[in-house]
């Protein structure tokens, strides 16, 4: 019987240590506990042809299996450029091997950086410059020839000085 006296004053003593040893600290002011996400610099995506400058007002891109897809539009005809490239990191693709696309909207013929007449032939080139993985964006140039071609006849498009910054995967 001592023994179970013993046993249990131990227990209360036990338990009304825990429940009443420690209050209730308030948190360090200094700690965040709301998640923020990094600052993201506007994002754009411009090139110029034609004696014109092409200035994007939508665009999104995807990382998926080591592959780049970048597509940024604008206007009501969706006139689009698309960008595929076969990397994630930086460094500079040709675009021969790579693809730089663009049509002036529905309808309208696909320029594509690849010659039919040589599909080696080097067209141009896509640098990636810059992918931050904290911010989940991609920065870049590129350059290139593309081509058009209904068969029988082939036209051109020289895109040159084209940017995209910071645009999110």
């Amino acid at each position: 019987m001592k023994r179970f006296l013993a046993f249990a004053l131990v227990g209360f003593l036990f338990l009304s240590l825990t429940f009443t040893s420690c209050e209730n600290e308030p948190i360090d002011p200094a700690i965040n506990l709301t998640p923020v996400d990094p600052p993201v610099l506007p994002a754009a995506f411009r090139v110029n042809f034609d004696g014109q400058t092409y200035i994007a007002t939508q665009f999104n891109a995807v990382m998926n299996d080591g592959v780049l897809s970048i597509a940024a539009y604008k206007g009501t005809q969706l006139e689009s450029f698309t960008l595929s490239i076969n990397g994630t990191t930086e460094g500079v693709y040709p675009a021969n091997v790579n693809n730089v696309s663009y049509s002036a909207g529905s309808g309208s013929p696909l320029y594509q950086s690849f010659n039919p007449a040589d599909l080696t032939f080097n067209t141009g080139q896509i640098t990636i410059t810059s992918v931050n993985e904290s911010t989940e964006t991609v920065s870049g140039t590129f350059s290139c020839t593309a081509y058009y071609s209904d068969g029988t006849t082939v036209v051109t498009k020289t895109f040159t000085n084209g940017v995209f910054t910071n645009i999110r995967y």
